[in-house]
């Protein structure tokens, strides 16, 4: 996929026996709005694309109904770099997979969905733009790394009964700005 970059290309279909994107298959296409991914596709590393800062919409069985998540399974794999500045991630997920949010410019607020149970490392990283997040209520994990540069938040809504676990050796939170609020349920400590 490569061999296509800076073509000018905006909008793209995947082969249809292609089964997995490596590192690196879509880096700086400038251009590129849309992406159709084909049924085969089974598995794809979690930087497979970059430089992508237009790429809005995402086509095919693979999809989630708004064009702007990947689902594999019972995963969300990706998600484009533009997204509404309200997202609320597709409901029929239960696992978020690693650096999906990464890097997002456009999102000020991001609803997780109640039966998403893990959140995978760098899945916030650097979001700009974040101000509001609200995790699943079945929330069980949440990886390294996760809200590392997310230095615009304002409010974290926790909402699982017990707290999600943390990797300890995945060094600061960064939540040790000024103005971050977190909300837990009532009757939690």
């Amino acid at each position: 996929l490569r061999a296509f970059a800076g073509t000018g290309i905006t909008d793209y279909t995947i082969p249809s026996d292609v089964v997995m994107l490596g590192s690196g298959s879509v880096v700086g296409w400038d251009n590129l709005q849309s992406i159709i991914f084909p049924a085969s596709l089974r598995s794809l590393y979690s930087d497979w694309q970059s430089d992508c800062d237009n790429l809005e919409y995402f086509f095919g069985p693979k999809a989630s109904g708004d064009h702007h998540g990947l689902i594999l399974g019972d995963q969300l794999v990706s998600a484009t770099p533009i997204l509404p500045k309200e997202y609320t991630v597709p409901g029929d997920i239960k696992r978020i997979f690693w650096s999906v949010f990464q890097g997002n410019k456009t999102t000020e607020t991001l609803i997780i969905p109640d039966q998403v149970e893990s959140v995978g490392n760098y899945c916030f990283y650097g979001m700009s733009k974040l101000k509001t997040l609200q995790l699943s209520a079945s929330l069980v994990s949440v990886g390294a790394m996760a809200f590392r540069l997310c230095s615009r938040l304002e409010h974290l809504y926790i909402r699982s009964a017990s707290p999600p676990s943390y990797p300890a050796d995945s060094g600061s939170t960064y939540f040790g700005h000024t103005g971050l609020t977190i909300h837990i349920p009532e009757g939690t400590s």
